[in-house]
């Protein structure tokens, strides 16, 4: 059994870590480039592909196939007139007889590895596996999203008026925008959603034209019809609370779920300083505790407080620890590499890649504690104010707005708000009364597109992923409990008792942590200040800056990056730029004048 490494000399709260001793696995390697030569995506040697691509409708497979030359080149499953799908070795073929002796073929696709055989049912593969779904039978082809929606499947439904009606799809939105007729468009309501709220709202991307697939949605297509998407009907929304539940449920699910996947395949696990991580390696590590490692990075939001408690319940579970330190120097590269990987649709946790770093060409499962803090923690509760509760919602969603006057333009700012805004209350104001409102609403407006990416996007393009909290059963058992026992957390310590009992009453990084960062962190430095300087003054996107940050010098930028808010809105500035460079050789040209109010 290895003991925990760590950079860090000492501390009271890891008494095993020795001083001199760095992570192994660590790796360096810079990304390089936007896109090989032949016009495929680009990515380290280690990284594993791909993703899958295809077509629900009649239509011809030139853009099939150029979409899976973008990939990298991925495998034909389906090739019939009525639909297309090539994939990688996620996918699961199956087939089930109609009533009428009309057999539906079936495959189903997911970034965490799925059992060899599933049910004929894409609502059950859905609902059991949240994996994405093509159906095809001599009468119709229908795509179907997975039960969470956190396994990113983009469409584009556009297609030209004299021809019948299909829809394009694919894990990535690169292959999609590269083959759409016409050239691609900016969708500046999708920048405006992700540089005030973290990523864009309801199913939008940074390319017009193309969207996300919501939760639990159907795409119909029956040949000589228009294409019928249907997203109502989510089952999550229908769960009530039931008297007497508990969270032994959850624990239950929770366990089943993991051991479930560990019987499919290896496991490994990130762990931060918090809740879900902590539960998650510890109902693995009661699994094959010998064969387990956790693995810990920095956090550009958080502080050394995390790595202090990972390596603690690291060795209070007895398993081996790998803590893999951010290199300054390699922010640039970082970065980049962060944006390709989850299709510059947000700039949440660019902290992560040194891990997907490490973790590159794993054959095991990585376990990400996604949704755990918001279905089990309670996370976003509301205000208690008599202000209106969508205004209070939208604040808290787009409070990196707060004082952003000291790094946009007055008229930007203006933009974002009510871009956001308008987007923010389609989605919002139905959940309204939901007892689970606050909820919902963090997890559709933030949750789901934005930080979904960094497991979903990141790690996924890297190794295998899974995310346990997302799980049907376990979200169901979660929403039973009624929301106020969930507040503040107070069900984590019960939920991992049985589990680890050294574990239940640790405290969490967060509650360790005082107001103010002890250091700074690698975002904040003074190389990763300079990189995000050059790369945000370029034209056009220095014309959105307020004036005084054009000409601030560098000490000033740092201290803004050592700012949550000041932060979040450089990072989505620099993706927006890096964006923009990426590809400058399939937009329509239109500029970011819309994000200044003109035009």
């Amino acid at each position: 059994m290895g003991k925990p490494r760590h950079p860090f000399e000492s501390c009271p709260l890891c008494p095993t870590m020795r001083p001199g001793v760095g992570p192994i696995g660590c790796r360096r390697e810079r990304m390089r480039g936007g896109r090989r030569q032949d016009g495929a995506m680009q990515g380290d040697r280690s990284r594993r592909t791909l993703g899958m691509c295809g077509r629900v409708g009649p239509g011809d497979r030139s853009r099939v196939d150029a979409m899976s030359d973008v990939l990298g080149g991925v495998r034909g499953l389906i090739d019939q007139p009525g639909a297309a799908l090539r994939a990688d070795a996620g996918s699961v073929r199956w087939a089930a007889p109609d009533t009428d002796a009309n057999q539906h073929t079936g495959v189903s696709w997911s970034p965490t590895p799925l059992p060899a055989s599933l049910p004929p049912d894409d609502s059950r593969i859905a609902r059991e596996h949240d994996a994405f779904s093509l159906v095809v039978d001599s009468r119709a082809a229908r795509l179907h999203s997975g039960i969470s929606g956190a396994v990113p499947i983009y469409m584009d439904a556009g297609s030209a008026p004299d021809k019948d009606p299909h829809v394009h799809f694919c894990s990535r939105i690169e292959p999609l925008a590269r083959t759409q007729a016409g050239g691609a468009r900016p969708d500046w309501d999708a920048w405006a959603h992700i540089l005030a709220a973290g990523g864009p709202l309801g199913g939008r991307t940074v390319f017009a034209g193309i969207h996300r697939m919501q939760p639990w949605s159907r795409i119909t297509v029956t040949p000589g019809s228009a294409p019928e998407v249907n997203s109502t009907g989510w089952p999550w929304l229908d769960v009530d609370a039931v008297s007497g539940a508990s969270v032994d449920t959850v624990r239950d699910a929770l366990a089943e779920t993991v051991s479930a996947l560990g019987m499919r395949q290896g496991l490994t696990c990130l762990l931060s300083g918090g809740w879900d991580s902590r539960v998650l390696t510890a109902i693995a590590s009661g699994l094959v505790p010998e064969q387990l490692t956790a693995w810990t990075t920095s956090s550009d939001t958080g502080t050394v407080m995390e790595e202090l408690v990972a390596a603690k319940v690291a060795g209070m579970l007895g398993i081996q620890h790998e803590i893999v330190p951010p290199v300054r120097d390699d922010f640039g590269a970082d970065l980049e590499h962060f944006a390709r990987s989850v299709d510059y649709q947000t700039s949440f946790h660019v902290w992560l890649v040194p891990l997907a770093r490490a973790l590159a060409g794993t054959s095991r499962t990585v376990l990400d504690g996604l949704g755990g803090g918001l279905f089990v923690g309670g996370a976003f509760p509301d205000e208690d104010s008599e202000r209106p509760i969508l205004d209070r919602r939208f604040d808290r969603l787009a409070r990196y707005l707060h004082g952003a006057e000291e790094i946009l333009d007055a008229r930007v700012v203006e933009q974002l708000r009510e871009r956001t805004r308008a987007s923010f209350d389609t989605v919002a104001a139905p959940l309204v009364n939901h007892p689970f409102g606050s909820t919902f609403t963090a997890y559709l407006t933030r949750t789901l597109p934005g930080i979904s990416l960094a497991p979903y996007g990141l790690l996924s393009s890297a190794t295998p992923v899974a995310t346990p909290f997302l799980d049907d059963a376990v979200v169901r058992a979660a929403l039973a409990i009624p929301a106020e026992q969930h507040a503040d957390g107070r069900l984590y310590p019960e939920l991992l008792r049985p589990f680890a009992p050294q574990l239940a009453d640790l405290p969490t990084a967060l509650e360790l942590t005082p107001q103010e960062r002890p250091h700074q962190r690698r975002v904040s430095s003074a190389e990763a200040a300079r990189v995000l300087r050059d790369i945000v003054t370029r034209e056009p996107v220095r014309q959105l800056l307020s004036p005084e940050l054009v000409v601030a010098d560098l000490d000033i930028w740092r201290k803004y990056l050592n700012l949550t808010r000041p932060q979040h809105l450089i990072r989505g500035l620099a993706t927006l730029s890096l964006w923009l460079d990426h590809y400058e050789d399939v937009l329509d040209g239109s500029g970011i004048d819309a994000l200044l109010g003109r035009g």
